[in-house]
This record gives C-alpha cells, structure tokens and sequence, in this order.
C-alpha cells in the first residue's frame, strides 16, 4: 500500500497482512495517520505447505498438460498418465528431461 492509496482511504484504521513482512505497505506514512500496521507471518504457513504439496501432486500427473491437451479437444491418456509418488524420491525418481 503506497502513500496515495493510504491518502485515499480516509476511513482506513488497520491494515493486516497474512504473511511475512510488510515491505509492500508503507509503515512510516500509515503511521503518520494513525492507521495501525500488523501482520501474521505465521498465519498461512500450512496453507503455503499444503499448496506446494499440491502443486508437487499435480507435476507428478500431469495435470496442467492434461487440462491444456484436454480443452484443445484432445484426449491422449496415455501421454498424460503421470506416475506415483509413493515410496519415491522426487527428485531422485522423476524424470524431468522426459516430462510432457
């Protein structure tokens, strides 16, 4: 939040960040106009875990390339089948240089 959005929002009394830091919100200016600054670094930690594991989910099946072959009107399974990540190491036991 730059100074002229903080000038605009002449209601404002509190900006609250989920996350790490407040470098995107300029402190000294909301200070100045009393508007009170806090964050919670802690706050979307296990939503962050939960989206990596996600997103490693959907690398090892080939979800967006699945999706993208899938809306241009194709249909090859095959091609798209991903593999298991049980008992696997991804980065020892995927092969990326073979990936879709």
């Amino acid at each position: 939040m730059t100074a002229d959005v903080l000038a605009a929002a002449s209601k404002l009394k509190i900006i609250g960040r989920a996350g790490v830091g407040v470098d995107n919100i300029d402190v000294a200016k909301a200070t100045e106009r009393g508007i009170l600054v806090v964050n919670s670094p802690e706050g979307n930690t296990m939503a962050a875990a939960e989206l990596t594991v996600a997103m490693l989910l959907a690398l090892a099946r080939n979800i967006a390339q699945a999706d993208a072959s899938m809306r241009a009107g194709e249909w090859k399974r095959s091609k798209y089948m991903g593999s298991e990540i049980y008992g696997k190491n991804a980065w020892r036991d995927w092969s990326w240089k073979d990936r879709p």
